[in-house]
């Protein structure tokens, strides 16, 4: 929990680790399965915490962004 929002929180991480998936969620690397295409354009992340019952999903916009940033971890 954090009294920041999640762009504070966002600034004060470290991009090598963590990245903003949504305006809901960022991500730690370390708990990421994989990820598979959603409605053809967008990506649904898959994580290691079974007990997460939301479906994390990364933008058109995003996606990019996300890929390459998973290629660099």
């Amino acid at each position: 929990m954090s009294d920041n929002n999640l762009t504070e929180l966002e600034e004060s991480l470290d991009r090598f680790c963590f990245f903003r998936a949504n305006r809901q969620y960022i991500i730690n690397i370390n708990f990421i399965r994989g990820f598979k295409p959603y409605e053809k354009v967008k990506l649904q992340v898959d994580l290691t915490m079974p007990d997460l019952n939301h479906c994390i999903i990364i933008s058109q916009e995003m996606a990019p962004q996300f890929k390459e940033w998973m290629a660099n971890a």
